[in-house]
């Protein structure tokens, strides 16, 4: 039997501590994945013998993985493997996010979207500007916008003598959130403080079979973003391209109809469109918008708030909408009175956030490129994660806790298929996180003897990943996706096994 260390009695380790947990876990190469239960005031080595098969996996290596888990009521580490070795932690940066929105800002804090005018209303004309600001409501969607345009016809405005400007100026607005993903998918939208509708829309498409033409539109068919499908274009890296001037480009190889979720690009101008196109339903026409910053002197039309910070960030996590986290990651920088040019520049200042509120926690190795995790460029350690889990738990909210708003075994979305096993299901209320080949899992498990525990698990492979990145050919790449997606498979089954054996063995 293997007795821990003194020195790993709390929650930070020594070096020593460390070196003898690698001489211990060398000992034990045919079965790597042992760890210490205590048990009647001692410590009980327990093998998965179950899931041998799984371990010995080629796929499987070792050096790929870090865990940790930890009691809260004895503060003590229970078991770890490489947890002082960074590796990408994919969406469960958004726990980290949230918490450091929740604690600056407040779980009532709500985000404004404002609505006002400069001039003067004579014969139900507006002889000035139209203004249209906002501060990165990640929660706009266009029935917030039409009861602007209502607004805007109560007052009797039916038509304006002037332009119509909109103001992101508030928050950084970009694009899109990592270069590395791909720029035709959903979950990589542009980022702005002018966001309606998650920055997503839908191309479907239909295809008769009398006839070999494809009809393919827009939903919602705003006259902004188009679509067209080509037989004969160059392999793109994706199916869908787009222009400049917001032509969707399908290669239209399809054979049945179908659908796609595309990401707004150019958010701010898509929801002034929006709210032109809403206000021409009401029967007031408004000029085609501009940027433009919104003075400080104006009359306000309409104001609309958002849903309370908690309601939010129980969104962001249980649908892990990288929108959302990338907008709360900014509003927390900006009220810390910092100015991000990049959501790199803001993932830093998060980081640095951190440190100085846990002085004592081993930081090294700690990166944070954006706050949703949509990078293979964030880096953090097993340990490092749990003391942020920990710092999240102790957030004080008004009838709630942090646990409640993570994804739930056997129900939650993002876990209805995982841990739903009689014995798994409602024990265990975690944050998963997946990209090509970064597969984690950080949250609460509550074991069988009655002991709650906090745990975080990751597998990553960068060098796969690196590797992954400079395909560019759409059929290699198709392949290279199929490996991806069974590496991704594997590791998660990893990740299941050693939570469930920790659940049934703690």
């Amino acid at each position: 039997m293997f007795k821990m260390h003194p020195d790993c009695r709390g929650f930070i380790f020594h070096s020593e501590c460390y070196k003898s947990i690698t001489a211990m876990v060398s000992v034990l190469l045919l079965m790597p994945l042992l760890f210490a239960c205590r048990k009647n005031g001692t410590y009980q080595d327990i093998a998965f013998k179950k899931e041998k098969a799984v371990f010995k996996s080629k796929i499987m290596k070792y050096t790929d993985l870090g865990f940790m888990v930890y009691d809260p009521i004895a503060d003590r580490v229970i078991c770890s493997h490489q947890r002082h070795k960074p590796f990408t932690p994919a969406s469960i940066t958004k726990v980290a996010t949230t918490a450091a929105a929740l604690d600056v800002l407040g779980e009532d804090f709500r985000f404004s979207t404002l609505l006002g005018y400069t001039g003067v209303i004579r014969n139900q004309t507006l002889h000035g500007n139209l203004y249209l600001k906002g501060y990165g409501d990640p929660f706009l969607h266009a029935r917030n916008l039409m009861r602007m345009a209502i607004a805007l016809k109560k007052l009797g405005i039916t038509n304006i003598n002037g332009n119509f400007f909109f103001d992101d100026s508030f928050l950084l607005h970009i694009q899109q959130i990592n270069e590395h993903m791909d720029t035709d998918a959903a979950y990589n939208p542009g980022v702005s403080a002018l966001s309606s509708g998650y920055n997503s829309i839908y191309a479907h498409w239909e295809r008769p079979s009398y006839t070999k033409s494809t009809k393919i539109f827009i939903i919602p068919n705003f006259p902004m973003y188009r679509v067209r499908a080509v037989r004969k274009i160059p392999w793109y890296s994706t199916r869908f391209s787009l222009d400049k001037i917001g032509v969707w480009t399908l290669r239209s190889t399809f054979r049945r109809n179908g659908h796609k979720r595309l990401p707004v690009k150019r958010p701010s101008l898509y929801t002034a469109r929006q709210l032109a196109y809403l206000c021409s339903m009401e029967g007031v026409r408004i000029p085609a918008p501009a940027r433009k910053r919104m003075p400080e002197e104006y009359t306000i039309v309409h104001r609309h708030n958002s849903p309370a910070l908690s309601k939010l960030v129980n969104i962001t996590l249980a649908y892990s909408d990288n929108l959302m986290a990338e907008l709360l990651l900014l509003q927390t920088v900006k009220r810390l009175g910092k100015k991000a040019s990049s959501l790199k520049e803001a993932g830093s200042i998060l980081a640095t956030f951190f440190k100085s509120k846990m002085k004592k926690i081993n930081w090294k190795g700690l990166r944070l490129a954006n706050g949703s995790g949509l990078t293979p460029d964030n880096r953090i350690t097993s340990e490092q994660m749990v003391a942020l889990l920990r710092f999240a738990l102790r957030q004080r909210l008004t009838n709630s806790s942090y646990m409640t708003l993570l994804p739930l075994s056997g129900i939650s979305w993002s876990l209805l298929t995982r841990l739903n096993r009689p014995q798994t299901a409602l024990r265990v209320w975690a944050k998963a996180g997946t990209i090509y080949y970064a597969v984690t899992l950080t949250g609460v498990l509550f074991a069988r003897s009655g002991r709650k525990f906090l745990f975080s698990v990751m597998c990553s492979d960068s060098k796969k990943r690196i590797s992954f990145q400079k395909i560019r050919n759409l059929k290699i790449r198709e392949k290279a996706i199929k490996r991806a997606m069974k590496w991704v498979k594997n590791k998660r089954k990893l990740i299941d096994t050693l939570v469930s054996n920790w659940v049934k063995a703690l």
